[in-house]
């Protein structure tokens, strides 16, 4: 296996292996280190990509915002490989990784596993994130009342784009390609219009075929009853729309959200993690 620089040019190649924002920082010549692993050379019309990751230096923290390798090269060192390759173009001492994830699921737990073997430490997340089940909501007060909002599906695009400018310049959380992006469930994720304005929004994104991402909570005014109303209709949308084992990850984004979180949920899993590695 190889190492080459991920570019504009060859990223068709490696976008299965980046996240979308990595994506759009490499597009935009933005502050980052995309190497990406390749099984040989590249060659036109054939894909032979067996991994990628992406470095953003932050003084002396190397944050790794994407990490990952193909199943069919796992086990030949190609993870090994990639980081190998980022130490030695940051060999400087007291250098230190930092890498956060979720896990959900078996992937993740072998991926937590190979950086405790390689010589990561679990240090303590910066960010709660949880995850629980359509079944579970009804084991809330969630499902006890219809709730209020608006669909997305229902709200013009126009709308949502304002909203999504207006959230920048407030500081609002909004997914990373806006309220129009595309990976939003728009059957499910709600919002408040008051006088023509879209101003409390609750966002829920399609990770895979059976995982969805609340990734965005959020009230002009930070009213935590706004926050409860655009919940409970959710609640009932989504329960309406996917069997009780489809999984829902929560990241709460602000005090008032994850106030209701933990006063919802009795049992409720918290999967955020954070290893860090100091050369």
């Amino acid at each position: 296996m190889k190492i080459t620089t991920i570019t504009k040019d060859n990223l068709e190649y490696f976008k299965d292996f980046i996240t979308s924002e990595d994506e759009k920082f490499i597009n935009e010549d933005l502050k980052i280190l995309p190497i990406g692993l390749v099984a040989d050379e590249l060659k036109k019309g054939e894909n032979i990509a067996a991994g990628a990751i992406c470095i953003r230096p932050d003084d002396f923290l190397l944050n790794i915002t994407s990490f990952y390798v193909a199943p069919e090269f796992r086990g030949k060192g190609g993870g090994k490989f990639l980081l190998d390759e980022t130490k030695r173009i940051f060999g400087q001492e007291n250098m230190e990784f930092n890498t956060e994830f979720l896990i959900y699921g078996k992937e993740q737990e072998d991926f937590a596993n190979f950086l405790e073997e390689y010589g990561f430490e679990y240090a303590d997340p910066e960010y709660d994130c949880y995850l629980t089940t359509v079944g579970n909501l009804k084991n809330t007060r969630l499902s006890e009342k219809k709730g209020s909002g608006t669909e997305f599906s229902e709200i013009d695009q126009k709308l949502l784009k304002h909203a999504t400018g207006e959230a920048e310049k407030s500081g609002a959380m909004t997914p990373v390609n806006g309220l129009t992006s595309p990976r939003i469930d728009k059957d499910v994720s709600v919002g408040i219009i008051n006088n023509g304005i879209l101003e409390s929004y609750l966002v829920f994104e399609n990770i895979s075929k059976d995982l969805l991402l609340l990734s965005a909570i959020h009230s002009k005014d930070k009213s935590p009853v706004e926050l409860l109303h655009m919940l409970e209709k959710s609640t009932d949308l989504l329960q309406k729309k996917f069997t009780k084992n489809h999984r829902i990850l929560i990241q709460p984004v602000d005090e008032a959200g994850e106030d209701i979180i933990l006063n919802l949920f009795e049992d409720i899993n918290d999967i955020s993690c954070r290893y860090r590695y100091v050369i």
